[in-house]
């Protein structure tokens, strides 16, 4: 999947779809699920080539997901090793028991806490939210704007 984030063109892999499916929320007795976005940014792309998954030490229910910071730190920090670098923190991806999914107000501020806490050398953070029927992906850049990214093609 494609969309357009500025000047750049985001880009979604396959892989990373794949596991987005999986965890829709289409029943009644699924959890949200949620993780960590993982890519490389480029002068004209991003790519998101991967996500973690929800872990037994996260908290979820049916309409919340807490992922375990600890081990999302570890998990960064083992992507960042092994491409020397190269593979970096993006964002943040969750799912809603929604068919068109939207943030809530407590996505929102997840996000903005996420860009302030950042040392990374970046000035955007994603957000993917998988409904049953779509994806919601926004984009956060470090004077708050908060932008929804539409997609250019699938």
């Amino acid at each position: 999947m494609k969309y357009q984030l500025n000047h750049r063109e985001l880009i979604l892999a396959q892989e990373v779809i794949e596991t987005f499916d999986c965890y829709r929320q289409r029943f009644d007795h699924q959890h949200e699920s949620g993780g960590i976005l993982f890519g490389r940014v480029y002068a004209d792309k991003v790519i998101i080539e991967s996500v973690s998954v929800p872990s037994g030490e996260d908290k979820s229910g049916r309409y919340y997901f807490y992922r375990n910071v600890k081990k999302a730190q570890k998990l960064v920090n083992e992507k960042w090793d092994e491409s020397s670098g190269e593979v970096i923190y993006l964002g943040e991806w969750h799912t809603h028991p929604e068919l068109i999914p939207k943030p809530s107000l407590t996505d929102r501020r997840l996000l903005a806490n996420m860009m302030r806490d950042t040392k990374m050398d970046i000035d955007f953070l994603l957000m993917v939210i998988v409904g049953i029927n779509n994806f919601f992906v926004a984009s956060l850049d470090r004077d708050g704007n908060f932008i929804q990214i539409i997609q250019t093609n699938k």
